[in-house]
């Protein structure tokens, strides 16, 4: 590898940092405007909301399920 080369990789390198870097400020910015302080509070938010949204879920299907075997009669009538 020459020296023009190196140079290159190296600029290409620095633009794509700079594009990171600019999209991890874009990324806080949205993140303080809904309320949160950094990544790592937004991450555990989510968490907990992925973790309440799969108990929604499983008591969902359960519900429907009784209501189904409840009425099932009238589901099936014609």
């Amino acid at each position: 590898m020459n020296l023009i080369e190196v140079q290159k990789q190296l600029e290409e390198k620095n633009k794509k940092r700079n594009q990171l870097v600019g999209q991890k400020e874009m990324l806080m910015d949205h993140l303080k405007e809904v309320g949160y302080e950094s990544i790592k509070e937004a991450k555990k938010a989510r968490k907990k909301f992925e973790s309440k949204k799969q108990k929604l879920k499983e008591t969902y299907q359960r519900k429907e399920t009784e209501f189904k075997e409840k009425y099932e009669e009238l589901l099936n009538a014609d």
